[in-house]
């Protein structure tokens, strides 16, 4: 106890001057390359090398531990920027889809264009009327609809593009539908993160504990911290934060000791 007291002691001391383990025990043959060294060696020779030897065998290369609070910010501004990304995706998404009336429309144009006789086309007709057989008048005559024409093709190539186009559309809910619905529920989630980051950062602005278990004297609740880091946890899982890389470790420790 009396030995980890002194290691404590000095190192104690060592912080108040403003140095740490690189700063005074790293040197080379010539000595103290770095640092104050006069300091240390005013200490005690037996707590000098306590200090140097606890110094040197402290563990290295260890993550640190991520407290809630210091989190609260990076969390609430990632959930909104996630938020905004996956909002941008959808815009970009729905922008490819049409809607499936579209599709209709244009299959109910090429049916009608291939019952058109041959003798009324003529190259360069670049719209016509055809009978709607979807709607009927009173007498059961179908109406009429107006179709435009690619100019060099007759009626049944211009029935097969009208087909190809309302196709398209179709795929595309079919292919990329669900996908809109994977997004928008993610960006629902996200959302509801995000709102619940910005009670936590109030929560931590305000003092904390409120009503959600202790807080430990000021801060988060222990259950928003643990809500907290769960979400970070998540984020870090996602991709959508990088986990802080460990402190490398110091460079092999020498300390000189004139006892």
């Amino acid at each position: 106890a009396g030995r980890a007291g002194a290691a404590v002691a000095a190192a104690c001391l060592v912080r108040a001057a403003g140095l740490c383990a690189r700063g005074f025990l790293l040197g080379g043959t010539g000595g103290f390359t770095i640092g104050r060294p006069q300091l240390l060696w005013r200490l005690p020779g037996s707590v000098r090398a306590l200090a140097a030897t606890a110094i040197a065998e402290a563990p290295a290369g260890e993550a640190t531990a991520v407290e809630a609070e210091d989190v609260v910010e990076q969390v609430a501004s990632k959930a909104a920027e996630i938020v905004l990304k996956l909002k941008g995706r959808l815009v970009s998404m729905q922008s490819q889809l049409k809607d499936p009336k579209e599709a209709e429309e244009l299959q109910s144009k090429g049916n009608a264009l291939q019952t058109m006789p041959r003798g009324k086309w003529r190259k360069g007709l670049k719209e016509v009327e055809v009978p709607d057989y979807s709607q009927l008048d009173d007498s059961g005559q179908p109406l009429t609809m107006h179709v435009e024409l690619d100019p060099n093709k007759d009626f049944q190539q211009n029935a097969k593009l009208l087909f190809k186009q309302a196709s398209k559309i179709l795929r595309a809910h079919e292919k990329v539908g669900p996908m809109v619905e994977e997004v928008e529920a993610e960006a629902a989630r996200w959302e509801e993160e995000a709102q619940r980051a910005e009670q936590w950062k109030e929560e931590l602005a305000s003092g904390g504990g409120g009503g959600g278990g202790e807080s430990g004297g000021g801060g988060l609740s222990e259950a928003t911290r643990l809500a907290v880091l769960a979400t970070y946890e998540a984020m870090i899982d996602a991709g959508h934060l990088k986990r802080p890389r460990p402190p490398k470790p110091p460079p092999k420790l020498r300390c000189w000791s004139r006892l």
